[in-house]
């Protein structure tokens, strides 16, 4: 009896339980269908929160630049009205330096103005060069400032 025991019910149960984990661990097609659903909805939704993120990123940089190009507009204008006390022979030359400052301002400031939301890599590329233009701009507003704080008369009669 303990051989029939073992040759009949020992291949049942275990032919029972392998049955019973394969059927249970396979997936039928619309499970697999729900799934891709699901990844495809949560794929979407990433890319809307990228896409609100980068166009954030954009108007707050847009904001920042409009702040130093607004600067830059109330320098030149401070710039224009000191360039009345110079001397002759210098009132070329500094016009000539106003003049370029107030082009590369102005060619800035349409470049970001013109700028449109072409994808967050040409974004990141955009602002990188943008922003070094646009330190290179400040440091030549702080040299003619210097410049210019320097050959004002009032800086001449402290001097004697």
């Amino acid at each position: 009896m303990k051989n029939i025991l073992q040759k009949i019910i020992i291949p049942f149960v275990s032919l029972t339980f392998l049955l019973s984990i394969t059927l249970t661990s396979c997936t039928t097609p619309a499970g697999e269908v729900d799934n891709a659903e699901e990844d495809v909805v949560e794929a979407n939704e990433d890319l809307v929160k990228a896409n609100q993120e980068y166009a954030t990123d954009v108007a707050k940089y847009k904001e920042e630049i409009d702040e130093k190009i607004a600067r830059n507009d109330q320098t030149l204008l401070d710039l224009k009205k000191e360039e009345q006390i110079r001397k002759a022979e210098r009132k070329e030359s500094y016009n000539n330096e106003i003049a370029k400052l107030e082009q590369k301002n102005e060619a800035l400031k349409m470049e970001m103005l013109d700028y449109k939301l072409e994808g967050k890599d040409n974004w990141d590329t955009f602002k990188t060069d943008f922003n070094e233009r646009m330190n290179e701009l400040d440091k030549e507003f702080e040299d003619l400032t210097s410049k210019k704080e320097k050959t004002t008369p009032e800086k001449a009669n402290e001097s004697i």
